[in-house]
């Protein structure tokens, strides 16, 4: 994994962005990673189940929306402690990814953290009000293709679009290297914005077939599957243009 790690961290570097300038997210993530003699482990959360919150109950990664004066990746650290209990500060940044948008409007941005090498799995100490579960998944999971038996799509048409859209799900299986296995019943379905940031993260480390198997989101048509499979791929290709120009 280390040579994945190596190519992420090159092309994150790559973002002209990245503390740099005015801060224009209007919320931030942080996708928190781990090593150790099995692989790399990525951290999601399982948000709570809330009528106010727009993505109540939905899989995500910690973070929230940016206070005054800070800065997108100080909002990151932030909301991690708040969450989760996790304090960031001995993780290394290795980069901020591609700001996008979540729910059609709100500006995110993510950053990727990385905890030292050699270190205990960190304890979590979940904020109840805001977060049902959460659980760490090994990247491998998604390198090898694992997660194919676990993936399924639905179809939604979003307000004020004129067509429908196929959304790829990717339902999380539970790991027992998590220390919480009073979760294992918790359902994690992995998809929308959350799922893009994760096909970030393959993309930058080099995993281009991960990528493509993790098909986007896109309109229902009468397309072929070789016509589908081509869009996907154009599509990953300018995405890695328009990234190598960051």
């Amino acid at each position: 994994m280390q040579g994945f790690l190596d190519q992420l961290e090159r092309n994150l570097r790559r973002n002209s962005t990245h503390e740099s300038g005015r801060c224009r997210c209007a919320a931030s993530v942080a996708v928190v990673m781990r090593r150790d003699q099995e692989g790399l482990w990525v951290l999601f959360i399982k948000r709570a189940a809330n009528p106010r919150d727009r993505w109540s109950a939905h899989v995500a990664f910690p973070g929230g929306r940016r206070a005054e004066g800070e800065t997108c990746k100080q909002t990151a650290v932030r909301e991690t402690f708040e969450e989760v209990g996790l304090d960031l500060s001995p993780f290394r940044c290795l980069g901020k990814l591609q700001t996008s948008h979540a729910g059609g409007s709100l500006r995110v941005a993510p950053y990727v953290f990385l905890q030292p090498e050699g270190e205990e799995v960190p304890a979590l100490l979940l904020q109840q009000s805001e977060v049902q579960a959460a659980r760490w998944f090994p990247l491998e999971f998604f390198l090898d293709n694992s997660y194919s038996d676990h993936l399924s799509h639905r179809t939604l048409k979003p307000p004020g679009s004129p067509a429908a859209w196929r959304f790829p799900i990717v339902s999380l299986p539970h790991f027992y290297e998590n220390d919480d296995v009073d979760d294992a019943d918790i359902a994690f379905p992995l998809w929308g914005f959350t799922l893009n940031v994760l096909r970030q993260v393959l993309l930058l480390g080099g995993d281009y077939q991960a990528v493509l198997a993790v098909l986007r989101p896109h309109k229902r048509s009468s397309m072929s599957k070789t016509a589908k499979i081509a869009a996907g791929a154009g599509a990953l290709g300018l995405a890695a243009l328009l990234y190598s120009k960051l």
